[in-house]
């Protein structure tokens, strides 16, 4: 005996309307998942993009020359997205730095590594030595500067290598 359906439309159709509502129930049940899973994935690419700005800040703590390479060889778009969740301020400053960095010559970034990886080099209590005399010669003009780095306070307080950083670093200028 054949069912009511089966006699107001033929089986082809019937077998089209069949798959049609299989489809749209199929659909039905995507759609909410698939906008859960896209929010899901936005939301892990977020946390993701988040996890590795922390890893890039602490690396480049530990160790400046190097994340700063990596990120002279950045795309504009690269740098932009790196620097995003910086406030304002900080990035410029960084971005002025770059900059700077990017005039110098390999010879001369080849020696400002040198200078970098020495001061690195140094004990945490000589560091910030050698960095507060840093702060002090900067504030100086350049005869004063000399002045200073041949001063005995300055031969007795710092060794010949720490001398030498100061002398790179904050050396005369003019």
């Amino acid at each position: 005996m054949q069912s009511v359906t089966s006699t107001w439309i033929p089986s082809q159709p019937l077998a089209v309307v069949r798959a049609m509502v299989g489809l749209g129930l199929l659909l039905a049940s995507i759609s909410p998942m698939s906008a859960q899973t896209v929010r899901a994935k936005a939301k892990a690419k977020a946390k993701a993009r988040a996890e590795q700005s922390i890893i890039d800040q602490k690396q480049l703590r530990q160790n400046p020359p190097a994340a700063l390479e990596r990120f002279l060889q950045m795309t504009p778009n690269q740098r932009s997205e790196a620097l995003a969740g910086l406030p304002p301020v900080r990035r410029k400053d960084i971005l002025q730095r770059v900059r700077a960095l990017e005039l110098l010559s390999d010879e001369e970034r080849q020696q400002l590594r040198g200078r970098y990886q020495a001061f690195a080099e140094l004990p945490q209590p000589r560091r910030q030595a050698v960095r507060g005399e840093l702060r002090n010669l900067r504030q100086l003009t350049p005869k004063e500067r000399i002045t200073r780095l041949n001063s005995e306070e300055i031969k007795q307080k710092f060794s010949g290598e720490e001398l030498q950083l100061l002398d790179d670093v904050a050396g005369p200028t003019q």
